[in-house]
């Protein structure tokens, strides 16, 4: 069998090395971990409504982030989004409708 040709083992975290011997990662897909993403309400939109730009800072970092919250309110994964930024520790940007301080906070 080839490299990277298929198996037959249908399991995401296995695979079968070039001598032939099955191996198990301990890695998660990242596939399943960010697959939520298809029903979120900011789908397409640019990442600069949801993270800031150097040095931003007092009411203008207020108002982008009131933008983002906008759209995460009504997003029907906001909560998937928000376990995500948690699990996966997001340092930045708005996730879920939860800032980088709210987070931070949490913890």
């Amino acid at each position: 069998m080839a490299y990277g040709q298929k198996s037959g083992i249908d399991s995401w975290n296995q695979g079968v090395a070039p001598d032939g011997r099955i191996v198990k990662s301990k890695t998660k897909p990242l596939l399943r971990a960010w697959e939520w993403q298809v029903e979120a309400a900011c789908r397409g939109m640019k990442s600069s409504v949801f993270f800031s730009p150097p040095r931003e800072r007092g009411s203008a970092r207020k108002r982008r982030e009131d933008g983002a919250r906008a759209v995460c309110i009504a997003c029907p994964v906001r909560l998937d989004c928000q376990n995500f930024a948690e699990t996966y520790r997001q340092q930045y940007g708005v996730w879920g409708g939860t800032t980088e301080r709210e987070r931070r906070d949490r913890t």
